[in-house]
């Protein structure tokens, strides 16, 4: 084989391998840099979207099973704050739970910015009633007892994006800690810890699948090998 079509065997064969990588790409989500998984509602929520894996119940009633005027997840734990990265296909979601069932009253006020534009979705609609405000940039939250506070950012596709959060103006009652949530391929959950002032930057960026990019350079070596015992 002579070397100009050693070169254009090189050149077709890289074309073929950075087709599949370009198809082939890993999000990777993060939060402070910590790789995460997030929580696929389509598994076990019986979900269609984060509004009702959120689980808002605006009622009065409490059946015993489901909590009024809160969220109803699974996930809440009482006096903590507990962030999760949600799927629904290919739609990304951040949600954050404040306390719960069990829980004393109290509050917080929660700064974010982001990269991209939000579907923002704050529990409960009636917040600045009751102290708690909404703005483009902060939420500040106020709940009473045995009741939890959250919210649901959503509109977030594959590809890069990126949420920073900080929480501030705590209530004595709120824990000194963060859990950020991840989930194994089974759903189950894994707690990473943080102190609740820290700034947490939740991101996802997409990556070449690792495997294939060790093909495509374990081909480029084969190639150039076999081109310098030609020559």
């Amino acid at each position: 084989m002579n070397l100009k079509k050693i070169s254009q065997s090189i050149v077709i064969g890289t074309a073929v391998m950075l087709s599949f990588v370009s198809t082939s790409n890993a999000s990777i989500l993060s939060v402070n840099g910590q790789s995460i998984n997030a929580y696929d509602i389509q598994k076990d929520s019986g979900a269609n979207n984060f509004s009702e894996f959120y689980n808002y119940l605006d009622s009065s009633t409490d059946n015993g099973v489901l909590l009024p005027y809160s969220s109803n997840t699974g996930f809440e734990i009482a006096n903590q704050i507990v962030l999760m990265v949600a799927k629904n296909g290919n739609e990304y979601g951040l949600i954050g739970l404040l306390s719960g069932r069990g829980g004393a009253a109290g509050g917080a006020l929660m700064s974010y910015t982001t990269t991209n534009p939000l579907n923002v979705f704050v529990d409960d609609p009636n917040e600045p009633q009751g102290g708690g405000y909404i703005t483009n940039s902060e939420i500040k939250w106020k709940y009473f007892t045995n009741r939890g506070d959250g919210f649901i950012f959503s509109g977030l596709t594959t590809g890069y994006w990126k949420i920073d959060t900080a929480f501030s103006d705590f209530s004595s009652s709120l824990k000194s800690t963060i859990s950020v949530l991840s989930f194994d391929e089974n759903n189950a959950p894994v707690s990473l810890v943080f102190r609740r002032d820290d700034l947490l930057t939740f991101s996802q960026i997409n990556t070449p699948s690792s495997a294939l990019l060790i093909m495509l350079a374990g081909f480029a070596v084969l190639r150039l090998k076999r081109m310098s015992k030609t020559q």
